[in-house]
């Protein structure tokens, strides 16, 4: 059961072990197409990159290794 169920359902409760689900199927959906992306070694070249023209340093470079971290 996901989050999208829970919220339609309205009337179920969240206990600590769908809460749980629910956070980890949304953990998923958000790192699954970064993870499969650079599984395939596709990452640089499907990921876009928006920098700042004043960005400092070169955001460009480093935006695929921060990716993980928010992951």
């Amino acid at each position: 059961m996901g989050f999208s169920s829970l919220a339609k359902a309205g009337s179920e409760k969240i206990t600590a072990t769908n809460d749980r689900k629910v956070w980890a199927d949304l953990l998923y959906k958000i790192s699954l197409p970064v993870v499969d992306t650079m599984s395939q070694g596709k990452l640089t070249t499907v990921m876009p990159v928006e920098t700042p023209p004043d960005a400092y340093g070169d955001r460009a470079s480093v935006t695929y290794l921060e990716i993980l971290g928010y992951i």
